[in-house]
């Protein structure tokens, strides 16, 4: 796999640096307006290269996770309450979500090897798909991880799900 070298989003061209992006502008109103933005990679993201031009990338943003009974959004939020017994509904929107897509759910460990599970995507549209929680454990956290199957690109929701006892005895 190679190096990102540049990465274009709309106008924009954000060339990588050794510890930062350099990003170009153009506009109308201003020709060319040059900066470093300082960075922090993770290795969440597989990217693959074609050349000197990025292709295929799975998804550029996820912009919203929502509980479809609460309305929360998780852009706003930290943490997102899930039932211990299973089947909220997750609501997630965002851009790339074209091609195969598949979802993971993760259970959060401090040390040891994750425990994931698969999750069946619902799509609504082009830009949002639902997922169901699966049976959890009260006080644990999950995470959510999509993948584009014809790229193995993957990338991981920041938004902590956190399992709650809400099962009637």
């Amino acid at each position: 796999m190679g190096k990102i070298q540049a990465i274009a989003l709309n106008n924009r061209m954000i060339y990588a640096g050794a510890s930062f992006f350099h990003v170009n502008e153009q506009s109308a109103e201003n020709p060319i307006n040059e900066t470093d933005i300082p960075i922090q990679l993770s290795g969440s993201l597989n990217t693959f290269m074609d050349k000197e031009r990025m292709v295929s990338p799975i998804v550029d943003y996820i912009h919203t996770i929502v509980l479809s009974n609460e309305s929360i959004i998780a852009s706003n939020a930290t943490t997102i309450k899930v039932s211990d017994s299973g089947g909220t509904e997750i609501i997630v929107t965002g851009t790339g979500f074209n091609g195969n897509i598949r979802a993971y759910w993760f259970k959060i460990f401090l040390n040891g090897i994750p425990d994931y599970h698969q999750l069946q995507v619902n799509f609504i549209n082009t830009t949002t798909f639902s997922v169901m929680s699966p049976i959890c454990q009260h006080g644990q956290s999950y995470q959510l991880m999509i993948q584009k199957t014809e790229t193995q690109e993957n990338v991981q929701s920041h938004t902590l799900l956190h399992g709650i006892d809400d099962t009637a005895p």
